[in-house]
């Protein structure tokens, strides 16, 4: 996952400002390092910059940072705005996609919130990554209607290591090309921009980590004093 935080930014002459795990979700020390190390560039799951912009000191100017990378949760609708307030020119970016296919495969950026939109669109697929819309019987889903996430391209990983039968559940070979299904539902709208629904199953986002609802419950039922939950 981190493969791009830190080579893509080296690669490229810049300079990495890393958290230690005293300070790594406390936003109050964030304002600090940001203003003395006059960072740029912006790369955390949504929960993280909400936090940032929430402690944000009144006369703290955030203008230097020109550009905000969201990704791995859905992305409330009020932080453009609320960054965009604090730095006018500055870029905001929603990123998805899976690990399985190099951990972003779209990308979208939010100018303006549409007032017809439910959630921050998932936007379009990356330079040499796909997407399709599919049925439960492998057929293409047309405009607007809901049907599972498949990703294809140059970014798909190979296998899962040692597991062919999750493999052979999650890659595929359809129309001579290999599309990774992800379990993320979703539509395709008519100009090509795809909108995220959620998952089939259930698995959860915490902070990036993706969470099975029976982890929970299990958890849950290893307190004294209970019986039974559901989560």
């Amino acid at each position: 996952l981190s493969v791009y935080d830190m080579f893509g930014l080296l690669s490229a002459g810049g300079k990495l400002v890393i958290l230690q795990d005293s300070i790594s979700k406390e936003a109050s020390f964030w304002e600090k390092l940001t203003e003395m190390y006059h960072v740029t560039v912006w790369n955390s799951v949504p929960a993280l910059f909400d936090m940032y912009l929430t402690a944000l000191s009144p006369e703290i100017s955030i203008q230097q940072l020109r550009l905000v990378l969201l990704s791995g949760d859905w992305i409330d609708m009020s932080l453009p705005e609320r960054f965009h307030e604090k730095s006018p020119s500055g870029k905001f970016v929603g990123l998805g996609g899976a690990t399985e296919a190099s951990i972003w495969s779209n990308y979208f950026e939010v100018d303006e919130i549409k007032p017809e939109w439910k959630s921050i669109p998932y936007g379009k697929p990356l330079t040499n990554q796909k997407f399709r819309v599919m049925t439960e019987n492998g057929e293409e889903c047309p405009d607007l209607e809901a049907g599972e996430l498949w990703i294809g391209g140059l970014g798909l990983a190979d296998s899962y290591c040692n597991e062919p039968e999750l493999t052979n559940q999650h890659f595929i070979m359809q129309d001579g090309e290999r599309w990774y299904k992800t379990g993320d539902m979703g539509c395709f709208h008519e100009d090509g921009m795809i909108e995220f629904l959620g998952r089939k199953d259930q698995q959860v986002k915490v902070s990036g980590f993706r969470i099975e609802l029976g982890e929970v419950e299990s958890a849950l039922l290893q307190a004294s004093g209970v019986q039974s939950a559901v989560a």
